[in-house]
């Protein structure tokens, strides 16, 4: 009769999961101390197998063999354990594993601790010194805290991440408590806060290139374990910052100010609303508008719609971006320069690109962006129609095909570089306005520009506020303040005070 080995199984998607399976009787004690940790379950094997083996280490002997192909297991040599230390570092080793080759395929550790409120996942995110177990164990029910030190996120594949607990591994060291955490309770993330030691609670937005260098920077947090090898460090950080990219874009990220004293979960509740709902309004239009890619019909049942994903076709279009798209009538011609949406045998989605050449009856094409052709050709019968509207922030501009269309399309290319150039030419007198200070008088009295000054690892990050909304920050490498247009007209740059505490900066009369 054939017996089922049954190990400890790490599930955090559907995709993604491992069977921790020790070797020999050294390996077992290693791996169900795991178990214990992070709640694992024993069953039938799972996912990516971690074969987990106990031995003397060898000189040049790699203690961690991650093999490209996902069908080949992972190996991870431990050594010996003397003592309890040794024992708990030994145990962290075989969850290393884990995190190096969830980041080969899309996830990432950060250094922050994971919340939910109402079934929405929240990150609070910050240096060790920042108060994230503190601000943890602070927060009231209906909250749930998960951990309060590291979080690794995983692709759900629609787009988003999913957050699930990790453990807080330094208090397994110095006699540490211990403890265990449900790894495998992911949730969806929704948004991110980096913590900001504050006398006031209050949130504020974070910009998606500011929230890709804090991301960034919980690199260095999560790698500092001497447990990673160098080589590890090196992969883990060229992969975080590509998953940073997209972390940034897809979930929205916020400065939290807490307090000793106030009630900071307040100012992250309003904040989790605000972003839950704009997140429905849009699946709410996506829901509407897609059904098999395109969205509905008009009521002659000519058009249909389309929203744009991905980057060939910038700048012409950016993501998300909905397109009005006709389809050809039987007589109608395709012509070189036309955008059209079609289908190709080997992938599901549909394809905006535009015709580069027509021969016959096959049509090859090129995303704008792209610097080469697509390598296939397609037929007529696969296309489903000509863009020629496209909507973008509300507003409704035409798409020309033919050499119309071509002709759009180099002068979309064109007029950034171009704005830049008349950007520089007036560059002198928007400088010169400004610090005649004739504008600061137009401000209203009641408004008033914010002076706030942000601490994280001992620096010092001044930045300027104007109704919520960050408008300016200073730039410690040029030594000079970078203010958004056309807010510097409004700011007389040379009165502004030190950087020793947080300050408001009044309105000049």
């Amino acid at each position: 009769m054939n017996t089922i080995n049954k190990n400890p199984v790490m599930k955090l998607t559907e995709s993604i999961g491992y069977s921790i399976i020790p070797t020999d009787k050294k390996a077992e004690t290693f791996v169900q101390k795991l178990a214990e940790i992070m709640q694992l379950e024993k069953v039938e094997e799972q996912g990516r197998k971690i074969l987990v083996c106990v031995k003397e280490h060898e000189r040049g002997e790699k203690k961690l063999v991650i093999p490209e192909n996902d069908e080949e297991p992972i190996l991870c040599i431990l050594n010996p354990a003397e003592n309890r230390e040794m024992f708990n570092i030994q145990v962290e080793r075989i969850a290393q594993a884990v995190v190096i080759d969830a980041t080969n395929k899309g996830g990432m550790l950060i250094h922050g601790a994971l919340c939910s409120h109402d079934g929405a996942g929240a990150i609070m995110a910050g240096p060790g010194t920042i108060g994230k177990s503190t601000a943890s164990m602070r927060l009231p029910g209906p909250w749930i805290s998960y951990c309060d030190d590291a979080t690794i996120i995983i692709p759900d594949g629609n787009g988003g991440f999913r957050a699930h607990p990790w453990p807080t591994w330094s208090r397994f060291y110095t006699k540490g408590p211990g403890g265990s955490w449900k790894v495998e309770d992911g949730i969806q993330l929704n948004v991110i806060f980096f913590l900001v030691q504050s006398p006031n609670d209050f949130a504020i937005p974070v910009d998606k290139a500011h929230a890709k260098a804090m991301i960034i920077d919980t690199v260095e947090h999560v790698t500092r374990s001497n447990m990673f090898t160098a080589r590890e460090k090196q992969g883990l950080v060229k992969n975080f910052i590509k998953r940073a990219n997209v972390l940034s874009q897809s979930v929205p990220a916020f400065q939290l100010h807490i307090s000793l004293t106030g009630e900071f979960w307040k100012e992250m509740e309003k904040t989790l609303k605000s972003v839950i709902l704009q997140r429905r309004e849009i699946e709410e239009v996506n829901v509407r508008l897609s059904e098999n890619d395109y969205v509905q019909k008009r009521k002659n049942g000519n058009c249909l719609y389309f929203v744009y994903r991905g980057v060939s076709m910038n700048p012409t279009f950016i993501e998300p971006e909905m397109m009005t798209v006709i389809p050809y009538d039987a007589g109608s011609r395709i012509k070189k320069g036309d955008v059209i949406c079609y289908k190709t045998e080997t992938r599901e989605d549909t394809i905006v690109h535009r015709i580069i050449e027509v021969k016959d009856s096959k049509i090859r094409t090129k995303g704008d962006s792209n610097a080469n052709p697509d390598p296939y050709t397609i037929d007529r019968i696969n296309v489903i129609g000509r863009v020629c509207e496209s909507h973008r922030d509300g507003r409704m501009r035409r798409i020309y095909g033919g050499l119309l269309g071509v002709a759009e399309m180099h002068l979309v290319k064109v007029r950034r570089p171009v704005m830049r150039f008349i950007s520089r030419l007036l560059h002198c007198v928007y400088h010169g306005l400004s610090r005649s200070g004739i504008f600061i008088k137009l401000l209203p009295k009641v408004k008033r520009i914010e002076l706030a000054v942000f601490e994280r690892k001992n620096n010092k990050y001044p930045k300027l506020i104007f109704s919520g909304r960050k408008i300016g920050m200073y730039d410690p490498v040029m030594k000079g303040w970078k203010i958004r247009r056309p807010y510097r007209l409004f700011v007389n740059e040379s009165r502004l005070p030190g950087f020793e505490r947080s300050l408001r900066l009044k309105t000049e009369k």
